[in-house]
């Protein structure tokens, strides 16, 4: 399980070395201190500096803590892990909860949290972004993309906090990781599936379960242009291929021949 040590603002590397390197290492899985990187803009563009998430917390995964609490309870700067009284009034080590332990799993890369890539689409504001925000999307407070940072809440160790997290958009230097991640994206929305011809639904529900025929493809963009009746005339529009759903038959299907 997971648990948090609490130290001096400013020690908590030096704590975390400390017990990386003096402590059984069959008492531990690992001690982390999770950092992130923060944008600041230069000259109109990002430049990244790496922090830490949360002053004056460590974290520790064990199965025993306890063991690893008595090693190093006494050294200078150390305060204490994280505790809460058990049904006698007597103190026990607080892990923290599962969902707060599946947040730091799905925003660090090896302890680090990294930028989050942001692009926009000409009327709908930010329309995709790449990285450890997108799976909190639904969570942001607020957002300056002048200022190359995104806040969202969420109960994190026993308080609602506000959790930073820093942009990267197209007007900054680009980063190996995103470029490749795009291309990957852009492989994976062009679904071998998917011919012109087919009928496909839309399945964030815009045209209910209307049947919608594909009439081209645009594998650069991940997009596909459907035509639909409306208002008694046939209209075409342009959607996602991630957002459609091939109904496995085609337009001239049961046409005669």
């Amino acid at each position: 399980m997971w648990y948090v040590i609490r130290t001096l603002t400013g020690k908590e590397s030096e704590l975390c070395m400390w017990i990386n390197t003096c402590v059984d290492q069959s008492l531990f899985t690992r001690c982390f201190v999770p950092l992130y990187e923060d944008v600041t803009r230069r000259g109109g563009k990002g430049h990244i500096t790496i922090r830490r998430m949360f002053d004056g917390y460590l974290f520790l995964e064990s199965d025993t803590p306890e063991r690893v609490r008595e090693a190093f309870r006494k050294k200078p700067g150390y305060k204490d892990f994280l505790t809460d009284l058990d049904g006698k009034g007597e103190k026990i080590l607080l892990p923290i909860r599962p969902e707060e332990e599946a947040f730091l799993d799905t925003v660090l890369t090896d302890g680090l949290m990294r930028v989050s890539y942001i692009s926009f689409g000409a009327a709908r504001g930010y329309e995709k972004i790449i990285g450890p925000l997108e799976h909190y999307q639904d969570r942001i407070c607020k957002m300056s993309i002048y200022h190359r940072w995104a806040l969202i809440t969420l109960p994190f160790l026993g308080e609602d906090r506000r959790i930073k997290f820093c942009l990267w958009t197209n007007a900054d230097p680009k980063l190996e990781w995103i470029e490749q991640e795009k291309e990957n994206r852009k492989q994976k929305s062009v679904d071998p599936d998917i011919h012109i011809g087919d009928m496909v639904i839309n399945r964030k529900g815009l045209f209910g379960d209307t049947p919608l025929e594909v009439v081209a493809l645009h594998p650069n963009s991940g997009s596909l242009t459907v035509r639909m009746p409306i208002f008694g005339r046939m209209t075409k529009a342009e959607l996602s291929i991630e957002d459609v759903l091939c109904c496995n038959i085609r337009a001239d299907e049961g046409k005669e021949n």
